[in-house]
């Protein structure tokens, strides 16, 4: 048989194969045919992450993760303190099915470990944020209805792990505060509608995402509790604290009010991170049992339980019934459907259209400035309706009263302190007051 000659580029093809075949071979002992040697033991892997809650599957509000639960997480250099040169995974979010297994939101932005086996840590914390800048996560709880929203969690347990150990267990603790209210009235009295807040707490702060230090801002407020539908339970998520100095647990249901100075109790002398207080609460006192609802929290730590015997407090009785003791703009939105009630606030802006995104604070262009309406606020520099600081007001037609206060005729009120008496009602598809009757400011007060 006579000798095979293969074309020159058949006989490259050959070649590249032989190669290729040999690297395949090779590949356990070497990164490449002339690169260096690697060990196919470190190679990377995705990060396998489980969330726990003090070692149970507990989370904020009730006895598990929720479907579509996010935290953020971070990896970093094992041992470095979390820092821009540290950092080799960014606030990664990863969501459950509500189990305790956790994948990326973004499957290709699942976590790697390094591909050199080095051993790195992994920082958690939720509920997600999107931004979170310099490693510094905002803490507000000013509103409270949606406690989930607002519960703190973090962790810093999982270190020293490489592509050898993929499974990142992380364990969370609180790093909040919780009250909850048992509330008791007498036989036969509903406490459906009942309004709790508790007065002078802090409600933003910045937690450290580093250090896990917290760090609470300046400016106390009022924090209205999340009540059940019937009244007979009321919890709050709070910022630790060791001070009570004019802290009361306030309770209005109709004409009544109770009030419960903190600093009182003999049992509780602060909130501690990671710890529930319980206040068995007994109105007037209470002569009969009233149900109350279970929390559905274990995970917290159990912190002390008072029980407490309250009397209607006379003084607070006439709150919004007086231009000398008037409503505030939370008090306001949480007493809507009340009539003949004073608040006061800050005139911040007005709507131009018809529809609650027509709000602005701009007074450029005059031919747009209401001579019908404007918003107030507790805070003079708000800018925002989706706040829960703020109220809609329906100005009258009263040439005694509308001449002197709207921002059309009257650009300079701006900002300024006013003081309404109306009905509390919807309006622009938020808390407002309408049906005015009187409004005082500059201290005059102008009447129908």
């Amino acid at each position: 048989m006579g000798q095979v000659i293969l074309h020159p580029q058949k006989q490259s093809i050959m070649k590249n194969f032989y190669l290729l075949a040999l690297c395949a071979l090779l590949f356990p002992f070497f990164s490449s045919c002339e690169g260096e040697l690697i060990d196919t033991n470190t190679a990377s892997r995705k990060a396998l992450i489980n969330a726990y809650v003090g070692n149970t599957k507990t989370r904020a509000s009730n006895n598990g993760w929720t479907d579509k639960d996010s935290i953020g997480v971070y990896m970093k250099k094992a041992g470095d303190a979390l820092s821009a040169s540290s950092v080799l995974a960014d606030n990664v979010k990863y969501v459950t099915d509500g189990t305790s297994s956790f994948s990326a939101a973004d499957g290709d932005e699942g976590i790697l470990f390094p591909f050199d086996g080095s051993k790195v840590d992994f920082i958690g914390y939720y509920p997600y944020k999107q931004s979170v800048a310099n490693f510094i996560y905002l803490v507000d709880l000013s509103v409270q209805t949606n406690q989930e929203a607002i519960d703190l969690l973090y962790s810093n347990n999982s270190s020293g792990l490489n592509t050898k150990e993929p499974f990142v267990n992380l364990i969370f603790a609180h790093q909040l505060s919780k009250i909850r209210l048992n509330l008791q009235a007498e036989s036969g009295v509903s406490l459906a509608g009942i309004s709790v807040k508790l007065t002078n707490a802090e409600t933003t702060a910045s937690f450290d995402l580093s250090s896990g230090v917290l760090s609470s801002s300046a400016g106390a407020k009022d924090i209205y509790f999340s009540v059940a539908e019937d009244g007979s339970l009321a919890e709050a998520i709070l910022l630790p604290t060791t001070d009570f100095s004019d802290m009361d647990i306030v309770l209005t249901i109709g004409e009544l009010t109770y009030v419960y100075p903190l600093a009182n109790s003999a049992l509780i002398s602060s909130f501690e991170k990671s710890t529930q207080y319980t206040y068995n609460i007994s109105l007037n006192p209470a002569k009969g049992e009233m149900a109350v609802a279970d929390g559905g929290i274990t995970n917290w730590i159990n912190g002390a339980t008072d029980n407490l015997s309250l009397s209607p407090k006379s003084d607070y009785n006439s709150k919004g019934k007086t231009k000398e003791n008037p409503f505030t703009v939370e008090d306001a939105i949480q007493n809507q459907g009340q009539d003949e009630v004073w608040v006061k606030g800050y005139i911040i802006g007005y709507f131009t259209g018809s529809s609650k995104s027509s709000f602005t604070t701009s007074l450029a262009d005059e031919s747009t400035i209401s001579q019908s309406n404007f918003v107030i606020s507790s805070d003079a520099d708000e800018t925002s309706v989706d706040n829960a600081n703020v109220i809609s007001v329906s100005l009258p037609t009263s040439t005694k009263i509308k001449p002197y206060i709207n921002l059309k005729d009257n650009p300079q009120l701006i900002k300024k302190e006013i003081l309404l008496k109306g009905n509390l009602a919807a309006y622009f598809t938020i808390p407002g007051i309408k049906e005015i009757t009187s409004a005082v400011i500059d201290g005059v007060e102008y009447s129908k």
